[in-house]
């Protein structure tokens, strides 16, 4: 029943995105749409940012990624970024809008954590050496940068381009990890 609410609560969010700005929609709009509560709100948000990045992890992470491999990596990738695509509107105007905890940070965040995780579920802690820390951390950052700029240039490219690029893009060190 929690996770019904919550995601009620996303998904009249994610409806207000399509007729107002994000920087203009106000949790009492929020809170008015999805027929709660302000106090129900904050029961299950921080504030709009943390439903803004609950859409996110919603919407596009999967959990097959932990069954990545060099063999499927573009397959796997591609899918993700075509569950972006498909709700392009939506990462269009998020990704634009900037605050502490904006959507481009935590799926920068997202990434590092994954291919943290990722290493410690495949290989064990001591794979986790600093030079494998730096990588994962480059790589994030890289990352999300060619997605933003997918997203700031409506998604033109396909996401299967997007996928190879990301591979071609990964540090070797993480590569012979997958």
């Amino acid at each position: 029943m929690k996770q019904l609410i919550k995601k009620a609560i996303a998904n009249e969010f994610f409806v207000l995105c399509q007729t107002k700005p994000i920087k203009k929609i106000t949790v009492t709009e929020i809170a008015k749409a999805a027929d709660i509560s302000k106090q129900t709100f904050y029961h299950y948000f921080k504030d709009k940012d943390d439903v803004l990045n609950y859409l996110f992890d919603l919407i596009a992470l999967d959990p097959l990624f932990f069954d990545i491999t060099k063999d499927n990596f573009v397959t796997i990738i591609s899918n993700f970024y075509y569950k972006m695509f498909l709700n392009k509107f939506y990462y269009k105007v998020a990704s634009n809008y900037e605050t502490q905890n904006s959507i481009m940070k935590n799926f920068i965040e997202k990434t590092e954590t994954f291919y943290k995780n990722y290493v410690l579920q495949k290989h064990g802690e001591d794979y986790l050496t600093k030079d494998i820390l730096n990588a994962i951390t480059f790589y994030s950052y890289g990352i999300v940068h060619l997605v933003k700029q997918w997203i700031d240039n409506d998604m033109n490219e396909s996401t299967d381009e997007i996928a190879i690029t990301c591979y071609y893009c990964m540090p070797q060190l993480l590569k012979d990890l997958l």
